[in-house]
């Protein structure tokens, strides 16, 4: 700990008490002619919020747009413009970002970047007001608690060099979700959408006396499925979230800030799929021994940050937070017989599987009773209870300075951070009878997974970026991270497995600006995924070099960006999840890839066409991502496919092509907007034996608003107008669908 308090005075102290010079503004006046209107809106928002908060990591697109590296911006005028329910619904629209649906509503977010799995969303950084959200991310990376959208306001998406001091998992990148900030005036907001997904938001907010500050947030979505079962049971969810802030101006160069929510969840979703003939005869059925499937959580959060301004060209940020997680999901695991010879659920829903039988095939759908009397067509559901808490301390400090006649803008910081999961199943026998599953008395609770695992990390960063004034900017730095992992696994008498690690993750980048409008740059990162706790000894860190080389380009007309990027695994790990389709028997359990290649184009343009008081917004998104294994491996990760790996074998859900076209149209008080996305076929699985095929999609929304008065706005969209049934998954047990067609009607209004 000494020598990570040294190496941040070692960098602050000198920069501190340097010559310094005015925080540069580096638009020019052409560029900032060419700032589009949701780019003034989110440098509004970005203005307003610093007045009470700091929780941005770029805060506006102009910034992201001059940044040595990838980074996109999404402002609040276009999420709130677009009115999902889902932000991965939202972030199908960013280049080098791959979303796979899960259950159709968004309740259970799989992200990846630029190649890394989208599974659980476990190979990325995901953070909420600039500090990270996931449950436990050294312990147990998997990110089953995802932010509620209602409460989003802005979305920062970076990769590659950007994302090289945010951590612990940054193979793909970084996404910031920012929530409601605390307003300058009084004021209520309601909004209410019905539809397919329901919808109801209320907010207030305001000063309380000249250095206080306030905002309440409560918010609810619920939903009665999508899908049905045989007996008409629940298929819906209800999803609430309560969320505090307060402000207070103790001086005029210091702010404090808290904040707290409350959320909780319950959703009776399953992993159990369809057959490849069922689904095309009705993608949204559910068969009957997915009756019990049900999910509960229920998250807290508490975020205290303090920010002072030391002069015109330094500042000091710190913030304390906690946040717990508790879930239980209760869902089919598997048959008594699979349990026994290591059979997945998925070979009793694909008749392709060698292990497939008919006659169970029948008993999950509620055509057979369980009759064998050896119990093995009765069938498991596990209740896994988990229990996740991260707390930590994040200090952080922005210096400008003058060397010459260049500038030198510093990000320094340290985090410190610990986290712990406790996991709890059990299982319990069920038979089929007469289409419902009934307890099956012959048999007893039977005790399953059993650990607590936990860590502990320190992490001080450094960020610098030297811009020479003459169109050239030179940034580097990463993170050093000093991770002490432990599991104590209660199935094995109380087994202590200790673990150390250390990580670095240095990165650099070079821009060029040979106008004010054109930037040129490449960019050099070493992507890191830390080792969990409990695993074998033989276990890698994984680790890429990423390269990225790009241009973005941005005039009164038209702004764009094309972007290479090359990431060279010389490690990559697999994990274990029943969500991927593993036995329990495996569960958590992390493994080696060894050599990968990852290869990708991300491109996006656009532009506002006028004609006397029309308006039409156009954009387009595109990447192209080839991401296979470049070395032959036996695999016993499910995730992969249990067998040979050869080079040139696919990574499992990732598209090779992705593209979003969005067209608007603006005429005083009507707002209208189609976006057409188109996603490529996918891999189930690396290895070639057994491997399936996920057929590429594509749907249609459309959002339109109307401004009724000056405080209010009447919506109605419609997500997947065409109503296209697609499939989006086949782990870990037969084909789930995508969203149907969704008609929705709402309001916003302000008091």
């Amino acid at each position: 700990m000494k020598s990570v308090i040294l190496t941040i005075a070692f960098f602050t102290l000198p920069l501190l008490h340097g010559k310094t010079s005015e925080t540069k503004t580096k638009l020019s006046d052409s560029s900032k002619a060419s700032t589009t209107s949701q780019e003034l809106d989110s440098e509004q928002t970005k203005s307003d919020q610093e007045k009470v908060e700091s929780i941005y990591v770029f805060g506006s697109q102009d910034k992201t747009f001059m940044t040595p590296g990838s980074a996109q911006f999404i402002p609040k005028k276009e999420v709130k413009k677009l009115d999902y329910t889902d932000a991965t619904r939202i972030l199908q629209t960013v280049p080098g970002v791959y979303v796979q649906e899960e259950d159709g509503l968004g309740l259970r977010a799989n992200i990846g970047l630029r190649g890394s799995t989208p599974n659980r969303s476990k190979k990325i950084t995901l953070m909420e007001d600039g500090i990270v959200i996931a449950p436990a991310p050294y312990s147990a990376p998997a990110a089953y608690f995802f932010p509620n959208a209602l409460r989003t306001e802005d979305i920062e998406v970076f990769k590659g060099f950007s994302s090289s001091i945010y951590g612990p998992n940054s193979i793909g990148g970084a996404v910031n979700f920012v929530t409601t900030p605390i307003g300058n005036k009084n004021e209520q907001r309601v909004e209410a959408t019905i539809g397919r997904v329901r919808k109801y938001k209320a907010t207030t907010t305001g000063p309380l006396g000249e250095n206080f500050g306030y905002l309440l947030e409560l918010s609810r979505m619920d939903s009665d499925g999508i899908k049905k079962l045989p007996n008409n049971g629940d298929t819906g969810f209800e999803k609430n979230d309560v969320m505090l802030k307060f402000n207070f101006k103790p001086g005029k160069r210091s702010n404090l800030s808290l904040k707290a929510t409350y959320s909780n969840e319950d959703a009776n979703e399953t992993y159990l799929g369809l057959s490849p003939e069922d689904f095309n005869t009705d993608p949204y059925r559910r068969y009957a021994a997915s009756e019990r499937d049900n999910l509960e959580w229920n998250h807290q959060q508490v975020q205290l940050r303090y920010d002072f301004k030391i002069n015109d060209n330094a500042d000091l940020k710190a913030v304390a937070y906690y946040h717990q997680f508790e879930r239980n999901w209760s869902k089919l695991s598997n048959f008594r017989e699979g349990a026994a010879f290591g059979y997945s659920l998925s070979d009793y829903v694909n008749p392709a599987s060698p292990n497939f039988e008919a006659y169970y095939k029948d008993v999950l759908e509620g055509k057979l009773d369980s009759t064998l009397a050896s119990g093995d067509d009765s069938l498991i559901i596990g209740d896994n209870d988990r229990t996740y808490y991260s707390t930590g301390i994040q200090l952080e400090s922005e210096i400008n300075n003058s060397i010459g006649a260049s500038t030198l803008q510093t990000k320094v910081g340290l985090r410190m951070h610990r986290d712990r999961i406790r996991r709890n199943h059990f299982q319990n026998t069920y038979a089929m009878t007469n289409g419902r599953l009934r307890l099956n008395t012959a048999f007893t609770t039977e005790i399953g997974t059993q650990n607590k695992d936990r860590a502990t990390a320190v992490t001080p960063y450094l960020s610098q970026e030297l811009d020479f004034n003459n169109g050239f900017i030179l940034s580097w730095g990463g993170r050093y991270e000093y991770i002490d992992t432990q599991r104590i696994d209660y199935n094995n008498n109380y087994q202590l497995i200790n673990n150390y690690q250390q990580v670095w993750a240095p990165g650099a980048g070079l821009q060029y600006s040979p106008t004010n409008t054109i930037n040129l740059f490449v960019g050099v990162n070493q992507g890191v995924s830390a080792i969990s706790p409990g695993q074998e000894a033989s276990v890698k860190p994984e680790k890429s070099t990423n390269y990225e080389m790009g241009l973005k380009f941005n005039n009164n007309k038209v702004r764009g960006e094309a972007i290479a990027f090359y990431n060279d695994y010389n490690n990559i790990k697999g994990f274990c999840s029943f969500s991927s389709g593993c036995l329990n028997a495996n569960l958590d359990k992390e493994f080696n890839g060894g050599e990968a290649e990852i290869i990708g184009l991300e491109t996006m343009i656009g532009s506002e066409v006028s004609y006397k008081a029309f308006k039409f917004p156009l954009s387009a998104t595109y990447t192209y991502t080839q991401a296979e294994f470049s070395q032959k491996l036996q695999s016993d990760n499910s995730e992969w496919g249990i067998g040979t790996i050869n080079p040139g074998d696919p990574l499992p859900y990732i598209p090779k092509n992705k593209l979003s076209l969005s067209a608007g149209l603006q005429y005083k008080k009507f707002e209208g907007n189609v976006r057409y996305n188109i996603q490529s076929k996918t891999f189930d699985q690396s290895v070639e034996e057994n491997r399936q095929t996920v057929k590429g999609y594509d749907f249609v929304d459309v959002i339109t608003t109307y401004k009724y008065s000056k405080n209010g706005t009447a919506i109605l969209s419609v997500d997947n107008l065409l109503d296209e049934d697609y499939a989006v998954s086949l782990r870990p047990a037969g084909l789930r669908p995508g969203k149907p067609r969704s008609i929705n009607v709402g309001f916003r209004h302000v008091f």
